[in-house]
């Protein structure tokens, strides 16, 4: 399956990196030394920044600078916009005052489609108290996508643009692993930046009464 690029074996996996260069070496030990005693979110935060900051034109900086904007997101708005597997224009702004659940998720990543089928249970429990799921896929092959979801149909929107984890919609958050899910409540505020299919039906539980 497609991956990113990003690895380093001595760097937390919410901050990992590669560059090859001499001044990229240096820099990435100055950054590990800064974060030695940091939390492990601070850490990554800090990271993605240097990045930003030390190697703006770099071909993954954009990818870091959304990484940044997604772990610092719980309390704020975020955007996110585009159009759906079947064409038509969605946003975060059109599903203000519901609760929005954003599923990053691709046909090649197994356990992507096992939170599928929570998801769906998920959404008709929860329907009705304001929930709305939306999905992005970030399958290199469009096609791929819609076969899919002819064969398992999902009654939520989902985005897509050619890329995969390369694409516009993976960047802007900086999107590494999948599956990843965001927790939105009804002002379009991030409650949970990395919410898991288990802790769903709870959570969701407490907020949709």
């Amino acid at each position: 399956p497609p991956s990113a690029s990003w690895h380093s074996s001595r760097i937390p996996p919410a901050t990992r990196w590669r560059c090859s260069s001499q001044r990229c070496s240096r820099h990435r030990s100055e950054i590990l030394r800064s974060q030695s005693t940091l939390p492990q979110d601070d850490k990554a935060v800090t990271w993605y920044g240097k990045i930003v900051e030390s190697f703006p034109q770099a071909s993954q900086a954009a990818k870091a600078a959304g990484a940044k904007r997604r772990l610092e997101s719980v309390g704020k708005t975020i955007a996110l916009s585009g159009t759906t597997l079947d064409g038509k224009a969605a946003s975060l702004d059109l599903l203000r005052g519901r609760t929005v659940l954003i599923h990053y998720w691709a046909t090649w990543c197994e356990p992507c489609k096992q939170d599928l089928v929570t998801l769906k249970q998920v959404q008709a429990k929860f329907a009705k108290q304001g929930l709305t799921v939306l999905g992005i896929n970030l399958d290199s092959d469009r096609a791929a996508a819609i076969t899919y979801l002819q064969d398992n149909p999902l009654p939520w929107p989902h985005l897509y643009e050619p890329g995969g984890l390369d694409s516009r919609l993976a960047t802007e958050l900086g999107i590494l692993t999948l599956p990843t899910m965001i927790l939105l409540d009804k002002d379009g505020k991030v409650i949970n930046r990395n919410i898991h299919a288990a802790e769903l039906d709870e959570e969701l539980g407490k907020r949709l009464r």
